[in-house]
């Protein structure tokens, strides 16, 4: 099973908590199988806070929400409520110099996502949970060519060797209009003029 956290939105302005917050759950009516009654993601009461000038600033405050297997979960909120903010925080994506999370859990295959170690964390993220930006030129990093993006991924998640990689790269490239194996070494910003 895989998680896409979908994100998007602006700074945030007023914490997002269960005043601000709509979960709509688009599980498929029916019947339902016994795998599908296991909870595969679990937050609770989730806080995370930002340093300023004037003093911590509280931009996810106390969300908490299960996400059962076989479900499709939305977080939907005004601009700068705290949606990013809180798949950014789910993820251990907050940047340490500006921001914490300071209080709660995010217990994933019987694991607390907040206390395991980075390194296990990386084997997680990308291939068992992964993000969907709502900006897609963010997405990729514009100064590495697509090719080194892709590769690092499949290294980093699979055990294969460089060439493997290279090979399976420009394999998934060939939906792409053109010649894939030369998109390989396209920047995304000449990518998508090549492509566009």
């Amino acid at each position: 099973m895989h998680i896409a956290l979908e994100l998007g939105g602006a700074a945030p302005q007023k914490p997002l908590g269960e005043h601000h917050l709509r979960l709509a759950n688009t599980a498929e009516p029916g019947p339902r199988h016994a795998e599908e009654d296991t909870v595969l993601l679990e937050v609770t009461d989730l806080k995370t806070q930002f340093e300023t000038k004037e003093g911590p600033v509280t931009a996810v405050n106390g969300v908490s929400f299960s996400l059962m297997r076989g479900e499709t979960l939305g977080i939907v909120g005004e601009s700068g409520c705290g949606k990013s903010v809180t798949s950014l925080s789910i993820m251990r994506l907050i940047p340490k110099r500006s921001g914490r999370v300071v209080d709660g859990s995010v217990i994933y295959g019987g694991r607390d996502l907040l206390q395991i170690s980075e390194r296990d964390m990386r084997h997680i993220r990308g291939k068992e949970i992964s993000m969907i930006f709502q900006e897609p030129m963010t997405a990729l990093n514009p100064v590495l060519k697509i090719g080194q993006q892709i590769e690092e991924t499949l290294l980093l998640h699979e055990d294969i060797s460089r060439a493997e990689a290279r090979r399976r790269t420009v394999e998934n490239r060939a939906a792409d209009r053109g010649d894939p194996a030369a998109s390989r070494g396209y920047f995304p910003c000449r990518s998508a003029q090549a492509h566009g």
